[in-house]
């Protein structure tokens, strides 16, 4: 006689939730979590994905485009008010404030992050 194979796999409770197919509308409609084997737009319909993705890509520009902004800022504002400073110390105070312009959007995103609900 042949044994009765199990359908189900040797999943824990746990994980069994995450081996259902999940649903596009709702997931569209929040109720539904995609799992792992959901398709990259699946995920991205997802509403709470679609906040971290926001987050996530408007922190990107900011980084790209406000610290060369505040340096090349800093280096005009600093060369038309003060013309007797020498160009190295001019470049250093312009570096270090893109720096900290980098660390300000960093605080910001991190706040942002511990603020939203889980």
């Amino acid at each position: 006689k042949q044994k009765k194979k199990n359908s189900q796999p040797a999943v824990s409770q746990d994980a069994s939730m995450f081996a259902k197919p999940t649903n596009l509308i709702n997931i569209m409609k929040g109720s539904a979590v995609p799992g792992p084997k959901a398709s990259l737009s699946d995920v991205i319909a997802h509403e709470q994905n679609k906040q971290v993705i926001f987050k996530l890509v408007f922190t990107s520009i900011m980084m790209m485009t406000l610290p060369f902004a505040v340096y090349f800022v800093s280096v005009t504002a600093l060369g038309r008010l003060y013309p007797l400073l020498e160009d190295n110390y001019i470049q250093t105070v312009s570096g270090l404030a893109s720096i900290g312009m980098i660390l300000i959007i960093m605080v910001g995103y991190v706040i942002a992050a511990l603020m939203e609900s889980d």
